[in-house]
């Protein structure tokens, strides 16, 4: 997915909605901007992150909304796509 954004004049960019909804984005969520040769790769940081207790590690900072059926179901549709293009391709 691609689109052609325009910054205003204090900086700022307005991702649109079908992005923030695929990333599940909402108000506040921040991005990690990096240059990457010519141009700039914004990546969700994601607040949930991996803490080792004892021998194991351990998965801390979920949003109090996360559904794990919905994460699994959202990297299945997600694994889904890549198949169906990949084969499309060949």
């Amino acid at each position: 997915m691609s689109t052609t954004l325009t910054m205003d004049a204090t900086g700022r960019l307005v991702l649109p909605r079908a992005m923030r909804q695929k990333l599940a984005l909402k108000g506040g969520a921040k991005l990690r901007a990096e240059l990457a040769g010519g141009s700039i790769q914004l990546t969700p940081e994601s607040p949930v992150h991996l803490v080792k207790k004892g021998m194991r590690l351990v998965v801390v900072g979920f949003p109090k909304d996360f559904s794990a059926g919905a994460a699994i179901a959202k990297i299945r549709e997600e694994y889904d796509e890549r198949l169906t293009s990949h084969r499309k391709c060949k």
